[in-house]
Protein backbone atom coordinates (compact mmCIF):
# COMPACT_ATOMS: atom_id res chain seq x y z
CA UNK A 1 0.00 0.00 0.00
CA UNK A 2 1.20 3.47 -1.03
CA UNK A 3 1.91 5.68 2.09
CA UNK A 4 0.99 8.87 -0.43
CA UNK A 5 -2.94 8.83 -0.90
CA UNK A 6 -5.62 11.07 -2.55
CA UNK A 7 -8.89 11.22 -0.96
CA UNK A 8 -11.78 12.60 -3.05
CA UNK A 9 -14.48 13.68 -0.98
CA UNK A 10 -18.17 12.86 -3.29
CA UNK A 11 -20.18 14.58 -0.45
CA UNK A 12 -18.32 17.95 -1.16
CA UNK A 13 -18.77 17.28 -5.17
CA UNK A 14 -22.99 17.01 -4.28
CA UNK A 15 -22.38 20.18 -1.84
CA UNK A 16 -20.67 22.15 -4.90
CA UNK A 17 -23.22 21.24 -7.31
CA UNK A 18 -26.16 22.42 -4.73
CA UNK A 19 -23.83 25.46 -3.97
CA UNK A 20 -24.02 26.36 -7.85
CA UNK A 21 -27.35 25.55 -8.62
CA UNK A 22 -28.50 27.93 -5.59
CA UNK A 23 -26.18 30.63 -6.69
CA UNK A 24 -27.30 30.67 -10.39
CA UNK A 25 -31.04 29.60 -10.12
CA UNK A 26 -30.23 27.47 -12.94
CA UNK A 27 -30.17 23.14 -14.20
CA UNK A 28 -26.76 22.70 -13.79
CA UNK A 29 -24.55 20.44 -16.65
CA UNK A 30 -21.74 18.85 -14.96
CA UNK A 31 -18.73 18.98 -16.88
CA UNK A 32 -16.77 15.82 -15.94
CA UNK A 33 -14.20 16.04 -19.04
CA UNK A 34 -10.58 14.22 -18.45
CA UNK A 35 -11.76 11.66 -15.81
CA UNK A 36 -13.13 14.59 -14.00
CA UNK A 37 -10.55 16.99 -13.71
CA UNK A 38 -8.78 13.70 -12.63
CA UNK A 39 -11.01 13.41 -9.90
CA UNK A 40 -12.37 10.14 -11.45
CA UNK A 41 -15.20 10.40 -13.36
CA UNK A 42 -17.51 7.87 -13.16
CA UNK A 43 -17.59 8.61 -8.76
CA UNK A 44 -17.90 12.20 -9.33
CA UNK A 45 -20.34 12.01 -12.85
CA UNK A 46 -22.63 9.94 -10.18
CA UNK A 47 -22.59 12.12 -6.96
CA UNK A 48 -23.14 14.89 -9.23
CA UNK A 49 -25.85 13.66 -11.27
CA UNK A 50 -27.61 12.45 -7.75
CA UNK A 51 -26.87 15.86 -6.26
CA UNK A 52 -29.49 16.99 -9.02
CA UNK A 53 -27.42 17.43 -12.13
CA UNK A 54 -29.54 17.40 -15.57
CA UNK A 55 -26.34 16.19 -17.67
CA UNK A 56 -22.93 14.99 -17.52
CA UNK A 57 -20.81 16.68 -20.53
CA UNK A 58 -17.28 15.43 -21.45
CA UNK A 59 -15.12 16.03 -24.46
CA UNK A 60 -14.45 12.24 -26.17
CA UNK A 61 -16.74 9.25 -27.13
CA UNK A 62 -14.57 7.24 -25.02
CA UNK A 63 -15.13 9.36 -22.10
CA UNK A 64 -19.09 9.31 -22.67
CA UNK A 65 -18.73 5.06 -23.18
CA UNK A 66 -17.29 4.96 -19.75
CA UNK A 67 -19.97 6.66 -17.84
CA UNK A 68 -22.18 5.25 -19.85
CA UNK A 69 -21.16 1.95 -18.74
CA UNK A 70 -21.26 2.69 -15.39
CA UNK A 71 -24.05 4.95 -14.89
CA UNK A 72 -26.44 3.23 -17.55
CA UNK A 73 -26.92 3.79 -20.98
CA UNK A 74 -30.24 5.96 -19.78
CA UNK A 75 -28.13 8.71 -17.99
CA UNK A 76 -27.77 12.22 -19.91
CA UNK A 77 -24.56 12.59 -21.69
CA UNK A 78 -23.15 15.46 -24.11
CA UNK A 79 -20.43 15.17 -25.77
CA UNK A 80 -18.69 18.40 -26.26
CA UNK A 81 -15.66 17.89 -28.58
CA UNK A 82 -15.78 17.17 -32.61
CA UNK A 83 -16.09 13.43 -33.62
CA UNK A 84 -14.41 11.69 -36.44
CA UNK A 85 -16.64 9.37 -38.57
CA UNK A 86 -16.40 6.25 -36.28
CA UNK A 87 -16.51 7.81 -33.19
CA UNK A 88 -20.01 9.73 -34.78
CA UNK A 89 -21.07 6.07 -35.05
CA UNK A 90 -20.34 4.90 -31.53
CA UNK A 91 -22.18 8.78 -30.14
CA UNK A 92 -25.14 7.38 -31.70
CA UNK A 93 -25.04 4.10 -30.67
CA UNK A 94 -24.39 5.16 -27.02
CA UNK A 95 -27.73 7.33 -27.38
CA UNK A 96 -25.32 10.42 -26.28
CA UNK A 97 -26.45 13.70 -27.19
CA UNK A 98 -23.73 15.54 -29.89
CA UNK A 99 -22.48 19.10 -30.56
CA UNK A 100 -22.49 20.02 -34.31
CA UNK A 101 -20.13 22.83 -34.75
CA UNK A 102 -19.95 23.20 -38.68
CA UNK A 103 -21.70 21.37 -41.68
CA UNK A 104 -19.43 18.05 -41.84
CA UNK A 105 -20.77 17.42 -38.34
CA UNK A 106 -24.38 17.18 -39.67
CA UNK A 107 -23.26 15.02 -42.32
CA UNK A 108 -21.56 12.74 -39.92
CA UNK A 109 -23.88 12.48 -37.24
CA UNK A 110 -27.10 12.18 -39.77
CA UNK A 111 -25.33 9.11 -41.90
CA UNK A 112 -24.57 7.60 -38.52
CA UNK A 113 -28.39 7.68 -36.95
CA UNK A 114 -30.05 6.88 -41.06
CA UNK A 115 -27.27 3.65 -40.89
CA UNK A 116 -28.41 2.43 -37.13
CA UNK A 117 -32.52 3.62 -37.50
CA UNK A 118 -32.68 6.26 -34.90
CA UNK A 119 -32.72 9.32 -34.16
CA UNK A 120 -29.71 11.78 -32.91
CA UNK A 121 -29.58 14.40 -30.04
CA UNK A 122 -27.77 17.22 -31.18
CA UNK A 123 -26.79 20.93 -29.62
CA UNK A 124 -25.28 22.95 -32.20
CA UNK A 125 -22.32 25.30 -31.20
CA UNK A 126 -21.99 28.91 -31.73
CA UNK A 127 -18.56 30.43 -31.74
CA UNK A 128 -19.68 34.21 -30.38
CA UNK A 129 -15.62 34.52 -29.56
CA UNK A 130 -13.60 31.83 -28.12
CA UNK A 131 -12.39 30.55 -32.17
CA UNK A 132 -12.13 27.29 -30.96
CA UNK A 133 -15.47 25.41 -31.82
CA UNK A 134 -18.56 25.96 -33.23
CA UNK A 135 -20.15 27.87 -36.44
CA UNK A 136 -19.93 32.23 -36.72
CA UNK A 137 -23.32 33.52 -35.68
CA UNK A 138 -24.14 33.99 -39.13
CA UNK A 139 -23.28 30.56 -40.40
CA UNK A 140 -25.13 29.16 -37.42
CA UNK A 141 -28.56 30.40 -38.45
CA UNK A 142 -27.82 28.50 -41.83
CA UNK A 143 -26.39 25.44 -39.95
CA UNK A 144 -29.74 25.20 -37.75
CA UNK A 145 -31.90 25.48 -40.78
CA UNK A 146 -30.23 22.40 -42.76
CA UNK A 147 -30.00 20.57 -39.34
CA UNK A 148 -34.12 21.07 -38.99
CA UNK A 149 -33.71 19.90 -42.41
CA UNK A 150 -31.84 17.04 -42.19
CA UNK A 151 -33.68 13.42 -41.30
CA UNK A 152 -32.18 11.06 -38.61
CA UNK A 153 -31.46 14.36 -36.24
CA UNK A 154 -33.09 16.22 -33.59
CA UNK A 155 -32.03 19.90 -32.56
CA UNK A 156 -32.32 20.18 -29.08
CA UNK A 157 -29.83 22.70 -27.53
CA UNK A 158 -27.75 25.69 -28.62
CA UNK A 159 -24.24 26.55 -26.71
CA UNK A 160 -21.27 28.86 -27.21
CA UNK A 161 -18.05 29.60 -25.01
CA UNK A 162 -16.72 32.35 -22.87
CA UNK A 163 -13.28 33.33 -23.37
CA UNK A 164 -12.86 36.09 -21.18
CA UNK A 165 -15.12 35.10 -18.55
CA UNK A 166 -14.19 37.20 -16.01
CA UNK A 167 -14.17 40.50 -18.16
CA UNK A 168 -17.59 41.42 -17.75
CA UNK A 169 -17.37 43.81 -20.81
CA UNK A 170 -15.84 40.89 -23.13
CA UNK A 171 -18.50 38.76 -21.90
CA UNK A 172 -21.42 40.59 -22.63
CA UNK A 173 -20.08 41.56 -25.90
CA UNK A 174 -20.10 38.10 -26.82
CA UNK A 175 -23.55 37.57 -25.40
CA UNK A 176 -24.79 40.30 -27.76
CA UNK A 177 -23.27 38.19 -30.51
CA UNK A 178 -24.64 34.83 -29.36
CA UNK A 179 -28.35 36.21 -28.68
CA UNK A 180 -29.59 36.99 -32.38
CA UNK A 181 -29.21 33.03 -33.18
CA UNK A 182 -30.72 32.45 -29.27
CA UNK A 183 -33.79 34.43 -30.75
CA UNK A 184 -34.48 33.13 -33.77
CA UNK A 185 -34.13 29.06 -33.17
CA UNK A 186 -35.97 29.95 -30.14
CA UNK A 187 -39.03 30.65 -32.46
CA UNK A 188 -38.27 27.51 -34.25
CA UNK A 189 -37.42 24.88 -31.60
CA UNK A 190 -39.70 24.56 -28.65
CA UNK A 191 -37.91 23.83 -25.55
CA UNK A 192 -34.59 24.72 -26.81
CA UNK A 193 -32.27 24.21 -24.14
CA UNK A 194 -29.48 27.02 -24.44
CA UNK A 195 -26.32 27.55 -22.10
CA UNK A 196 -23.43 29.31 -22.15
CA UNK A 197 -21.54 30.11 -18.83
CA UNK A 198 -18.82 27.58 -16.87
CA UNK A 199 -17.55 28.39 -13.98
CA UNK A 200 -16.47 31.71 -13.69
CA UNK A 201 -19.52 33.02 -16.25
CA UNK A 202 -22.13 31.27 -14.47
CA UNK A 203 -21.07 32.90 -10.96
CA UNK A 204 -20.26 36.44 -12.26
CA UNK A 205 -22.75 37.12 -14.87
CA UNK A 206 -26.11 36.45 -14.55
CA UNK A 207 -27.12 37.65 -18.31
CA UNK A 208 -25.00 33.85 -19.15
CA UNK A 209 -26.58 31.71 -17.53
CA UNK A 210 -29.60 31.07 -20.11
CA UNK A 211 -31.62 28.18 -19.52
CA UNK A 212 -28.65 26.06 -17.87
CA UNK A 213 -25.21 26.29 -16.57
CA UNK A 214 -22.16 24.23 -17.55
CA UNK A 215 -19.09 24.13 -14.91
CA UNK A 216 -16.53 22.14 -14.33
CA UNK A 217 -13.57 22.97 -12.84
CA UNK A 218 -15.84 23.86 -9.93
CA UNK A 219 -17.38 20.95 -9.57
CA UNK A 220 -14.21 19.97 -7.70
CA UNK A 221 -13.86 23.38 -5.04
CA UNK A 222 -11.23 24.71 -7.06
CA UNK A 223 -12.39 28.67 -7.44
CA UNK A 224 -11.24 30.39 -10.84
CA UNK A 225 -9.84 33.38 -10.81
CA UNK A 226 -11.54 33.78 -6.84
CA UNK A 227 -14.78 33.84 -8.79
CA UNK A 228 -16.95 31.90 -5.95
CA UNK A 229 -14.90 33.92 -4.11
CA UNK A 230 -16.63 37.80 -5.26
CA UNK A 231 -19.72 36.33 -5.13
CA UNK A 232 -19.94 34.56 -1.66
CA UNK A 233 -20.33 31.32 -2.99
CA UNK A 234 -19.12 29.31 -0.48
CA UNK A 235 -17.24 25.82 -2.37
CA UNK A 236 -16.01 22.55 -1.08
CA UNK A 237 -12.82 21.48 -1.93
CA UNK A 238 -13.01 17.99 -3.03
CA UNK A 239 -9.52 16.03 -3.32
CA UNK A 240 -7.12 16.25 -0.55
CA UNK A 241 -3.28 14.85 -0.93
CA UNK A 242 -2.22 12.93 2.02
CA UNK A 243 0.96 11.39 3.72
CA UNK A 244 2.27 9.00 6.20
CA UNK A 245 5.14 11.03 8.32
CA UNK A 246 8.05 9.41 8.28
CA UNK A 247 10.44 12.07 10.51
CA UNK A 248 9.90 14.81 12.46
CA UNK A 249 13.08 17.51 12.66
CA UNK A 250 14.23 20.39 14.82
CA UNK A 251 16.45 22.61 13.81
CA UNK A 252 17.61 25.79 15.42
CA UNK A 253 16.20 29.00 14.31
CA UNK A 254 17.90 30.58 11.02
CA UNK A 255 18.73 27.40 9.93
CA UNK A 256 17.80 27.25 6.18
CA UNK A 257 16.27 23.72 5.05
CA UNK A 258 16.16 21.56 1.64
CA UNK A 259 17.76 22.21 -2.00
CA UNK A 260 18.17 25.59 -2.73
CA UNK A 261 17.78 26.97 1.02
CA UNK A 262 14.05 28.14 0.09
CA UNK A 263 12.70 28.06 3.78
CA UNK A 264 14.62 29.07 6.56
CA UNK A 265 13.39 28.02 10.58
CA UNK A 266 11.93 31.39 11.90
Amino acid sequence: MSRTWAEIDLAATARNVSALKRASGRPLIAVVKANAYGHGAVAVGRAAFEAGARMLAVATVGEASELGDALGRSTPLLVLGALVDEEALEAVALGATTVIHEREDLDRIARAARSLGTIARVHLEVDSGLARHGASPGAALELAEQTLRTSGVSLLGLMTHMARATVREATLEQIARFRPVVDALRARVPGLLVHAAATSASLLHEESRMDAIRPGIALHGIDPDGAAARTGVALSPVLSLRAQVVRVREVEAGTPVGYGATWTAP
